[in-house]
């Protein structure tokens, strides 16, 4: 299900842009009165790692609403990245649209059927729902060796 962000008007209603961040201009009802001065919108979420901002019940990214704030709709197909790759830097120079990468099934950075796992390197195959893993490998030549090798035995056999 695809994300609905909110639009560039209601954005502009709800904040101001200042130095990469977002502040209120109204503060919500539920923020301390006794806060002087401007109130920088969101915090710090932890499983995201990143600045998050919620509204209306639903969390978003700053640097994504800091991205429709300024150039509007994000298309489909696109997320918001990083020039520099610093995502606490979330000055809108510093900001991109990047395709997202649709490619379906298991995809590894290291190779594929391969993950990373502490120091080793892990093949593994998806059958029936459940990973397979081979044991763990030093390299990720020798990983996506096992990889190919569970691949031919458990798979070949599954479709014969």
């Amino acid at each position: 299900m695809a994300i609905r962000y909110p639009t560039k008007e209601s954005l502009h209603y709800l904040f101001y842009y200042e130095n990469g961040d977002l502040y209120w201009k109204k503060p919500p009802a539920n923020y301390a009165k006794f806060i002087e001065g401007p109130l920088k919108a969101g915090y710090h979420h932890k499983a995201m790692n990143t600045w998050a901002i919620k509204l209306k019940g639903q969390i978003f990214r700053a640097f994504t609403l800091i991205w429709i704030y300024h150039k509007g709709s994000i298309p489909y197909s696109f997320c918001v990245n990083f020039i520099d790759g610093n995502r606490s830097n979330h000055a809108i120079e510093n900001l991109y649209l990047k395709k997202k990468q649709a490619e379906p099934g298991f995809k590894s950075q290291y190779a594929q059927g391969v993950m990373r796992r502490g120091e080793r390197y892990i093949g593994r195959i998806k059958m029936h729902g459940k990973w397979l893993e081979a044991p763990p490998r030093l390299t990720i030549e020798e990983a996506h060796e096992d990889y190919k090798l569970l691949k031919l035995h458990y798979h070949s056999v599954a479709f014969v």
